[in-house]
């Protein structure tokens, strides 16, 4: 019987390879990388079901490479463009919808993340409601996938046996190696133009540095709070490696929050007034680095002569300043309250950039203010929600990090530190970035809020079948004791 199933598996398995070897060839090419990345998304699909950890490694690798497939297997889609690394992300969306679905008795939403759920939904109405097209689902997939990571989450470290927080930890560290590398093999290849995309057309080195924010904000709360010498080592040269990248790519607001997320290596939770001293340095080091360093002079000003008194009259800040805020903020006051919809500001600067901007190539374009694209788009209770859910969220994480720290719960220390960091970093680099549509940047912070919610509040360890039996036991007042069916240490390593 055994030897009839397994031959019945290599025939399942050959005609599987067959299928897909026919697919292969009949494919168009420019659907080719279409058709793989959907194989692998519906092979990773089945795998969450049964193990969740699974998509959360996958999603920090994906976040990783973000900078590489930003623009792989680009289609013109009208009034936008689908990309391979788009339908990455709706499928990781789907995936968490789904499993979230099947296992709702294991979902208990945590009151500060009510606000962004409101956000969620009003983002989603008014996009049924106003444009609904591709630009807009665009949008409300971005604004949506960190609140369904977050709970996927939450969920899978409920309904799984065993999920290891710290090899999560690990993984975020390790995958600083995929941008650094990619950094460095195509600089000593000469195939990376740090004033646009390289030659390849697959790598833009300023979205690589907004991610390495995130690794950079981990690493120094590893360097701070690390159970071992060996950890803090570790976590330091990440942080030298991950800052060193970062400064190199020229970013310039990446690199300013840089050096302000290194300031909070020694920042005690409960006096964060002593931040103002360490954050003037590195903003100071910035303003250094802005002047004195050549490439960094020639990107941020028109002239390489200028003077610090006019350097303000100056400043090159691509079109933001002078063309793309005045824009986007006349329009948005025509329809102040609810907005023209999700895509509204990207379809108007798409139209307009036209004739302000020379050369304009994209369909639709970002203000880069997500706080104005916001307003634009969702009017006053988009925005409203928008900050309540992010003051919300990171309200929580700097309580549990004052906690952890005035408790000496290390482990819970470094990864409160990490989301405060992580979020401050996000609310500041969005005045001049459109950093709320780089999944690859929020995703992996929201996968840190979440394991800063499940060592804080043990609870989300709890089974339903434990919770159910408490109740029992609790209207019966029986003397039974009750069993966790897991050790709530599963969370945790060491």
């Amino acid at each position: 019987m055994t030897d009839k199933k397994t031959l019945l598996f290599y025939f399942v398995l050959l005609g599987i390879g067959a299928l897909f070897g026919t697919t292969l060839l009949v494919v168009p090419p420019q659907f080719l990388s279409f058709f793989l990345g959907l194989c692998v998304l519906s092979g990773l699909a089945v795998f969450c079901l049964v193990n969740p950890t699974l998509l959360l490694y996958f999603v920090i690798i994906a976040s990783a490479a973000g900078g590489l497939v930003q623009d792989l297997g680009k289609l013109d889609a009208g009034s936008t463009e689908i990309t391979v690394s788009g339908l990455q992300w709706l499928f990781i969306a789907g995936i968490c919808v789904l499993f979230v679905g099947f296992n709702l008795r294991y979902v208990r939403l945590p009151g500060h993340l009510y606000p962004f759920l409101f956000f969620v939904i009003w983002v989603i109405v008014r996009w049924a409601t106003s444009s609904f097209n591709l630009v807009g689902m665009k949008d409300v997939l971005f604004y949506t996938l960190p609140f369904l990571t977050c709970v996927y989450t939450l969920a899978g470290a409920k309904c799984a046996r065993k999920m290891d927080i710290e090899k999560i930890g690990a993984a975020l560290l390790m995958s600083v190696t995929i941008p650094v590398s990619v950094v460095v093999i195509l600089v000593s290849l000469g195939q990376l133009d740090l004033e646009a995309k390289g030659p390849t057309g697959l790598v833009h080195p300023r979205t690589i540095a907004l991610h390495l924010v995130v690794i950079l904000a981990f690493s120094v709360a590893q360097w701070r709070y690390g159970g071992t010498a060996s950890a803090r080592r570790w976590g330091g040269f990440v942080s030298i490696l991950a800052l060193g990248t970062i400064l190199f790519t020229l970013s310039r607001m990446a690199s300013l929050t840089a050096l302000l997320v290194v300031a909070t290596a020694k920042l005690d939770p409960r006096k964060l007034w002593k931040l103002l001293p360490t954050a003037s340095v590195g903003a100071v080091i910035f303003g250094l680095v802005l002047f004195h360093v050549p490439w960094f002079r020639q990107r941020s000003f028109f002239s390489e002569d200028v003077k610090l008194s006019d350097s303000f009259e100056h400043l090159n800040t691509a079109g933001r300043a002078d063309q793309f805020w005045p824009l986007t903020s006349a329009h948005a006051l025509q329809k102040p309250v609810f907005g023209w919809g999700p895509g509204g500001a990207r379809i108007f600067l798409g139209r307009v950039g036209r004739k302000v901007v020379d050369k304009w190539e994209p369909s639709d374009y970002h203000p880069h203010n997500e706080y104005l694209q916001v307003y634009h788009d969702m009017g006053i209770p988009g925005l409203g929600l928008m900050l309540l859910t992010w003051g919300a969220l990171l309200s929580r994480c700097w309580r549990d990090w004052r906690q952890a720290h005035l408790s000496r719960n290390t482990r819970a220390a470094k990864w409160s530190m990490a989301a405060t960091v992580n979020l401050a970093a996000i609310l500041f680099t969005i005045i001049t970035d459109n950093t709320l549509h780089f999944a690859f940047v929020t995703t992996p912070v929201f996968i840190i809020v979440a394991c800063t919610e499940l060592l804080n509040r043990p609870y989300w360890q709890l089974s339903p079948s434990w919770e159910k039996q408490v109740r029992k036991d609790r209207s019966r007042a029986s003397p039974v004791p009750v069993r966790y069916r897991f050790s709530p240490a599963s969370l945790t390593t060491s």
